[in-house]
């Protein structure tokens, strides 16, 4: 996922796997929530804190935000890419099984 400092968002400008045939668009998250009432993910998390997140369990995670594999996604890592102190990507590996990293 790619930042997006200017718009304050990170896009998913990769993945592994074939897309799905109806897949029209990417899922667009936000660096902070605009608003105290929104949810924010955890790939924002990253991006604010700088720091890794370890998520054993995402049905138990209110910083993780249900997209599409929603039921596929169980267990996430989430890595900031940093250079010159400024987070330019995140990198997401998820698993099917809880607690796999």
């Amino acid at each position: 996922m790619l930042v997006d400092d200017k718009q304050g968002i990170l896009q998913v400008k990769a993945r592994l796997g074939e897309p799905r045939a109806d897949r029209t668009s990417e899922r667009v998250f936000r660096t902070s929530p605009m608003q105290p009432e929104e949810d924010g993910s955890i790939a924002g998390h990253v991006v604010q804190t700088r720091r890794s997140y370890l998520c054993g369990d995402v049905r138990r995670d209110p910083r993780f935000t249900l997209t599409r594999t929603e039921h596929s996604i169980l267990s996430l890592l989430s890595v900031p890419i940093i250079h010159a102190g400024r987070v330019l990507a995140v990198i997401n590996a998820d698993s099917s099984e809880p607690g796999s990293f």
